[in-house]
């Protein structure tokens, strides 16, 4: 099941949506879609219900809540970081706050249907993909771990250490290896010798970072400007 919340304070832009969403005859899974009219009535109804939507279509300038504010609820408080978030706003500009709620997109008003698919379909790849398994090896056993549980990777000498959501690890090998392998999942390189999964970043700033498990880690000068270019692009 793909669940798909819409949060617009206006109608006809909830309704506009709604009706797109519901003409896909793409490859993603026919979604779910749930509507609400004020950040006040999503945020009840995700705790009421305690699960997290796949992909959220949020209005940044909501009447009673902006969409900036139910978006770091949503991250901070909730702690979710799995829902895909695309911010939908009339206005040409966006806050630069909207970097640390990492959202998938940013589109204008009124929506166009390729925007909207469009974002479906990403939201739903990256769904499948945070779903698979990273292995790697340790001298003759072999372990796999789900991507959507690794926080980063740093690597010391010969070593690279792993850390998820259950603990960490060490094994022999590259980081530009793993690099590689990883950086279609949305893990970023901050240094040469880290590697991080952009859906566990609470905060960016141009010169580090903040995890969710409160850990801050450096972005050295090096890849400064590649970071903030990727972080532009993820907007």
């Amino acid at each position: 099941m793909f669940r798909v919340a819409i949060c617009d304070d206006d109608n006809a832009i909830c309704s506009l949506i709604e009706r797109i969403l519901l003409s896909y005859k793409g490859e993603a899974p026919i979604p779910e879609i749930e509507v609400f009219y004020s950040g006040k009535e999503l945020l009840q109804h995700i705790n009421a219900n305690n699960y997290c939507f796949d992909l959220l279509f949020l209005d940044i300038e909501l009447g009673d809540m902006k969409g900036i504010d139910v978006g770091q609820k949503i991250r901070k408080e909730l702690n979710d970081y799995a829902t895909s978030i695309v911010f939908i706003s009339g206005l040409d500009k966006y806050d630069r706050q909207l970097f640390d709620i990492q959202p998938l997109n940013f589109i204008s008003k009124p929506p166009r249907k390729t925007d909207i698919l469009y974002n479906l379909e990403l939201a739903n790849k990256l769904k499948e993909s945070m779903n698979r398994l990273f292995q790697y090896q340790k001298n003759y056993d072999y372990f796999n771990v789900p991507i959507n549980k690794i926080l980063y990777f740093k690597s010391h000498g010969r070593q690279v250490m792993i850390l998820t959501t259950d603990g960490q690890d060490r094994f022999y090998g590259k980081l530009d290896y793993v690099s590689a392998k990883l950086a279609m999942y949305r893990f970023i390189r901050i240094s040469r010798t880290i590697i991080i999964n952009y859906h566990y970043v609470e905060k960016f700033t141009y010169e580090e970072v903040t995890m969710t498990n409160g850990e801050k880690l450096s972005i050295t000068k090096t890849y400064r400007d590649g970071v903030r270019e990727l972080l532009i692009q993820e907007i």
